[in-house]
Formats: structure tokens, C-alpha cells, sequence
């Protein structure tokens, strides 16, 4: 704890019973500030559709992620 440089993104999926039916939100759902760069550990999701399903993935990262070899190999 305690690092300074820590963003957070905001992945979103509306899902569907069964085994991997999921697809992302795309325009369809709205995040406000925005879904990523987010350094404050508080979003606001808008234009949520009744009767769906949604998965809300939370990544965070900071500069020694960037630096991480897996994430270097994939540019």
C-alpha cells in the first residue's frame, strides 16, 4: 500500500445465462468521470438496462505494472 501512481479501469459486460455469453457494454453504459484512468476509487455507472446482467471487472495498475515483462511482450 501507500504508492502514488495507482490508476484504476473500469472493464464492463452484459451477460447472458450460460457459459461465457458475456459481451462488453460498449456505448450502451456510461461511466462518470470516465472508465479508466480513474485515480479516485469511485465511479458512477449510468444507463444500466433493466432485466440484464452486468460484470464489472476493477483493474489497477501503477508504474511497476507498466513495466511488468508480461505486459511488455504484448505491445
Amino acid at each position: 500500500g501507500g504508492r502514488k501512481d495507482v490508476i484504476f479501469n473500469v472493464v464492463c459486460k452484459r451477460c447472458w445465462p450460460g457459459p461465457r455469453q458475456c459481451e462488453p457494454c460498449r456505448g450502451a453504459v456510461r461511466f462518470l468521470p470516465r472508465a479508466t484512468g480513474l485515480t479516485n476509487t469511485t465511479v458512477t455507472v449510468v444507463d444500466l438496462l433493466a432485466h440484464t446482467n452486468y460484470t464489472f471487472e476493477i483493474e489497477a495498475k501503477n508504474g511497476v505494472t507498466l513495466r511488468s515483462p508480461s505486459l511488455l511482450t504484448k505491445q
